[in-house]
């Protein structure tokens, strides 16, 4: 293949890829009220025990700690997050919490997410095949990250 059409190719991988999350997005909001930022911010939470750092979370969902702020004080006005403060060695640090709501919502927006990917894998993609596309746009991600 050569050098140009490898750039369109992968150019047309991001554009469908957003185009992707733009639609899933706007279809997970109508049935379970979650974006897919806020709700792998709140799969992020459930998986470290309930809570993490601003940093943490971060860090887990690959986003800056300004936008991250921002997305915990959208969680937090709608009562899916609480924050906390520390009040141990560095009363600086904040933790977020998933709240009991938080949880809820998030049951939700699984179960509705799962009636719409559903019918798109039916062709018989198998969960081995996405798993290796995640880890082909991880390994992307990463490399794309060292620059």
């Amino acid at each position: 293949m050569d050098e140009v059409t490898c750039v369109e190719k992968f150019i047309a991988v991001v554009d469908h890829t957003h185009q992707i999350r733009q639609t899933l997005t706007a279809q997970t909001r109508t049935t379970a009220g979650l974006t897919v930022p806020q709700a792998v911010a709140l799969c992020h939470l459930e998986r470290g025990g309930g809570h993490l750092t601003i940093t943490e979370l971060a860090t887990a969902v690959s986003r800056a700690n300004h936008t991250v702020t921002a997305l915990v004080d959208v969680l937090e006005k709608r009562g899916l997050a609480k924050r906390r403060r520390d009040h141990g060695l560095d009363r600086r640090v904040v933790w977020v919490q998933i709240t009991p709501a938080g949880l809820a919502r998030l049951r939700a927006y699984r179960d509705g997410a799962a009636t719409i990917i559903q019918p798109l894998l039916a062709d018989g993609t198998s969960i081995e095949e996405l798993g290796a596309y995640l880890d082909r746009l991880l390994q992307l991600l990463a490399r794309l990250s060292q620059r």
